[in-house]
């Protein structure tokens, strides 16, 4: 699977990357999602601005309207 990932801080690290697809748990469903949302917050997380620094790598995306998780599909399902 692909995925927008920053790997150092700065908007020049963002890039996006393929990844394994995750395996879903026990009681876990794995979602695919469609869209997500950023915002300003996302912006000062990618320039370190924050003031907390966050584990590198990250995925930024902190907006999840309602309507992105109505995109959202079941990919596969492991009970």
């Amino acid at each position: 699977m692909q995925r927008w990932e920053l790997s150092a801080f700065d908007r020049k690290h963002l890039a996006l990357v393929s990844v394994p697809r995750p395996a879903p748990g026990p009681g876990e469903a794995l979602v695919a999602v469609d869209s997500v949302s950023l915002n300003y917050r996302d912006n000062l997380i990618m320039a370190n601005r924050l003031g907390a620094e966050p584990p590198l790598p990250l995925v930024p995306a902190s907006g999840w309207p309602a309507w992105s998780l109505m995109l959202a599909r079941i990919v596969g399902v492991n009970a």
